[in-house]
């Protein structure tokens, strides 16, 4: 749908800028990082001021048409993040335009919007199938599919459409599961189920029935947040990644595209939850494995965050933390408190005290994005207020009186 909205605006010329949003833009400088960018690919200026670029500004004051695109908004749920887009709404210049892809409602005050007629809702009853756009979906599998597909009789496309209720992915899914078993096996009396137990059952009917080399290359890339060919070769050294993952694209086999040039896609979040969980039943001693893979391929190419991600998550806490001795001060810098404190917390304790310099960092991430009362009992466990390192000391006393005036106790951080 969000697609369809924008073709017509790029065939009218009206600028346009695609984000496909993941959990890591709950980080405030990531999200105006990434909405600066769009706002250069709308066309808007920067001032000319020095200075950063504040492209919140720069859009509202931007006067010609164009249209921002927020696809997966339902992973934004930092206040800070949200507070952003609503400014950015509620600004809007009268010929701009945002258009959110959300699974569900999100905290932007819509009733305000709705109530002042600034808002139009494509919710999930327009976008699900009447029986009559089921059937002509089902009409265009038929011509399109790689393998022979029954015509559906009109009693089991009328059940089908039922049990889905119109949900669009379930009709897909069942689609290719047809195409494989036929008409005539039972397959649309057995469909029932959640939507994500349906989506489920029918990934797991889909994967059973590719060949052993697309198999394996989906159960291996599953453990990646975006896939382009690159990387998915450096955890699949024995098959050419670029030709399969052009093949799935093709196939629009769960992917979808995360960059405009058609180079990076990720998979359907329901389906990458179905693989890994596939993978670990499967393979458990392969996981970490394909993570440190991952994290080594990443650090060759200077992209510390997802290096240091997969260091994490394969377990290797000793090679992260010499990741992070070399770019926790450049990201603290930044002001990536909520990237900082998810990384220390996944880290035991004891390990990172073997890193001094680093729990000064950890500590300004806790305080900023848990608190000053759980700093404070983090500072007052990690030793630092007694290191014997002089810049660890200091940091540590320093942050004592911002900590008491953060929990209003000024009389005690003026002493």
């Amino acid at each position: 749908a969000m697609a369809q909205i924008r073709e017509p605006m790029e065939a009218q010329a009206t600028a346009t800028a695609w984000l496909t949003l993941d959990r890591a833009d709950n980080d405030v400088s990531r999200f105006l990082n990434c909405l600066a960018e769009a706002a250069q690919r709308l066309g808007v200026e920067e001032p000319r001021a020095n200075g950063p670029f504040d492209a919140v500004a720069a859009l509202a004051a931007h006067d010609a048409p164009f249209t921002l695109f927020l696809d997966d908004f339902e992973v934004v749920q930092e206040p800070a993040v949200l507070g952003l887009v609503r400014e950015i709404i509620e600004q809007l210049p009268r010929r701009g335009q945002i258009v959110i892809g959300s699974r569900s409602l999100p905290d932007l005050s819509l009733g305000r919007l709705r109530a002042r007629g600034q808002l139009m809702e494509i919710d999930t009853d327009r976008l699900r199938f009447t029986l009559e756009e089921t059937s002509a979906f089902f009409g265009l599998r038929q011509a399109h599919a790689s393998q022979a597909l029954q015509p559906l009789p009109p009693d089991l496309l009328s059940q089908l459409h039922r049990k889905t209720e119109g949900w669009v992915a379930a009709i897909w899914l069942a689609s290719m599961a047809l195409e494989r078993h036929g008409t005539e096996t039972g397959f649309v009396e057995r469909f029932s189920g959640s939507d994500r137990a349906v989506a489920e059952y029918l990934a797991e009917d889909v994967l059973a029935h590719q060949p052993k080399e697309i198999r394996d290359f989906l159960l291996r890339t599953s453990i990646l947040r975006q896939l382009d060919a690159s990387v998915c070769q450096a955890l699949n050294p024995r098959i050419d990644s670029a030709a399969i993952l052009e093949q799935l694209a093709a196939a629009n086999l769960f992917l979808t595209p995360v960059s405009g040039d058609g180079r990076a896609w990720r998979y359907h979040s329901l389906f990458a939850d179905f693989l890994r969980a596939q993978l670990a039943r499967e393979q458990p001693g392969e996981i970490e494995r394909l993570h440190l893979a991952a994290s080594g391929w990443y650090e060759s190419q200077d992209r510390p965050v997802p290096a240091i991600d997969h260091a994490i998550e394969g377990g290797d806490h000793p090679h992260a933390l010499t990741l992070l001795d070399s770019y926790a001060g450049q990201f603290l810098e930044q002001g990536r408190m909520r990237m900082l404190a998810r990384w220390f917390s996944a880290i035991p304790e004891h390990q990172l005290r073997a890193h001094p310099f680093l729990q000064p960092i950890a500590l300004w991430a806790t305080c900023f994005t848990h608190g000053p009362w759980e700093a404070m009992q983090m500072l007052a466990q990690s030793g630092c207020l007694d290191s014997e390192i002089p810049a660890v000391r200091a940091s540590a006393h320093t942050l004592v009186p911002l900590l008491l005036a953060m929990q209003d106790r000024h009389d005690e951080a003026y002493e």
